[in-house]
């Protein structure tokens, strides 16, 4: 618990986030930036079975960014992929690792830090 106290401190999300739907365009570049996080989660050392648990919650999350507003999307990306990693027991050095690639791909459209 206290390493996610630590990761929970380092969060601030965009609260400018309005309930507008993703552009054509905002969502082309969303689905871009999934798959190259989805890529970068290949590399790292985890069992085969959890990174395809993480690229199948990550498929979801893309195909909800098209019905979903902007600001409930986020609130989904954020929760959802931070309850998977924690119900999956990844250790500290893969979920900062993870969140580390979440900042790089994410940081623009999130305002991650």
């Amino acid at each position: 618990w206290g390493n996610i106290e630590r990761f929970a401190t380092d969060i601030k999300i965009n609260s400018g986030l309005n309930n507008d739907k993703f552009t054509a365009h905002q969502y082309q570049i969303l689905s871009e930036r999934i798959l190259r996080l989805q890529n970068g989660i290949d590399t790292l050392t985890l069992p085969a079975d959890q990174i395809s648990i993480i690229n199948e919650k990550l498929d979801y999350l893309k195909a909800q960014a098209k019905t979903m507003s902007k600001s409930d999307w986020q609130a989904l990306f954020i929760g959802g992929l931070w309850t998977l990693l924690v119900t999956m027991s990844v250790s500290t050095e893969t979920g900062h690792q993870i969140w580390e690639l979440i900042k790089e791909f994410f940081n623009d459209i999130l305002l991650l830090h």
